[in-house]
């Protein structure tokens, strides 16, 4: 267990870590245009790396609908909840919508993936690109229109910023052509390789730019509750929805553990391009970030307990 801790800080969270202090060492010095970064993610990285994803998994579409339910329940309880927990003690709606967002959507990408084969072999393989892509489109598909909303903007204004997004396209082309089995020729398929490698480091470069422009000491008060909904509250609510499925042990011990993941990086973008919070955004991610080291490698302990029971 402790060489598992310890493999998890130093192979996993640590590089995460290390790329955004990067991002804000350069923009100490050099100052970036950040609304760029974030349009060139939005509308080139990120559509490009969830098509591909989409696009090579191997995992039937029929095995979403109870994941679907697992993990869009464990979100929108934490989402509710903390919504009524910010507004009930009269935080403005741009900071809790900025919050909300944070503490919903987890990392199941470029931290939950290493994690979840290293926890759980070809199970937690199997399972983990599914919940990325899932989490990957809630985070868009709600998550963006939520922060426009929390701007004071229209549901129908909300959903039309949305639908100007590339994202939902890439996803519903990436299913087509899945369906359809259609080859992307090589060229094509050779750029889109090497964009989508661009993706994450990107995101979390520009991670740390974002907190380095805007360094001060993080709003607590909003911050603290974003730690406990995001790193505490959503494993167990997680846990309760796999039970109640019958999805325990497998694949319910990788969604729990899945779920026990900091704020995903790509909630930031979507607050830079929303005009919301997004120096809360940064702060949240930054931070469940930092905690998770010790959080996930005690939520690894405790899945492995109950199995061994």
């Amino acid at each position: 267990m402790l060489s598992d801790a310890v493999f998890i800080l130093g192979n996993v969270l640590l590089p995460v870590i290390l790329i955004a202090v990067l991002g804000a060492v350069l923009q100490s010095f050099k100052p970036l245009d950040l609304k760029t970064l974030v349009s060139v993610s939005i509308y080139i990285f990120v559509p490009i790396y969830v098509f591909v994803r989409i696009f090579d998994s191997s995992i039937p579409f029929s095995e979403v609908a109870r994941m679907a339910v697992v993990v869009m329940g464990s979100m929108a309880v934490v989402g509710i909840v903390l919504w009524g927990f910010l507004r009930g003690r009269g935080e403005p709606k741009s900071a809790a919508s900025s919050a909300v967002v944070a503490a919903m959507f987890f990392n199941a990408g470029n931290l939950g993936i290493p994690v979840a084969e290293l926890a759980f072999g070809e199970d937690g393989g199997r399972v983990q690109p599914l919940l990325m892509m899932f989490v990957g489109m809630s985070t868009f598909v709600i998550g963006y229109p939520l922060l426009a909303r929390g701007q004071g903007k229209g549901w129908m204004s909300a959903i039309g910023a949305f639908l100007r997004l590339p994202y939902v396209y890439a996803i519903l082309l990436a299913v087509l052509l899945r369906t359809l089995h259609v080859e992307i020729p090589a060229p094509v398929r050779s750029s889109l390789d090497r964009i989508a490698a661009g993706m994450i480091p990107v995101a979390l470069f520009t991670l740390g730019a974002q907190v380095a422009q805007q360094a001060r000491w993080p709003r607590w008060r909003l911050i603290a509750p974003v730690l406990v909904f995001k790193l505490l509250v959503m494993p167990i609510v997680a846990a309760f929805f796999v039970y109640c499925m019958g999805m325990w042990p497998f694949p319910g011990k990788v969604i729990i553990l899945a779920t026990t993941a900091p704020a995903a990086v790509n909630t930031l973008l979507i607050a830079i391009e929303a005009d919301g919070d997004a120096e809360l955004a940064a702060d949240c991610v930054f931070w469940t970030t930092l905690i998770s080291i010790l959080t996930i490698p005690i939520a690894l302990a405790i899945i492995r307990s109950i199995l061994a029971m």
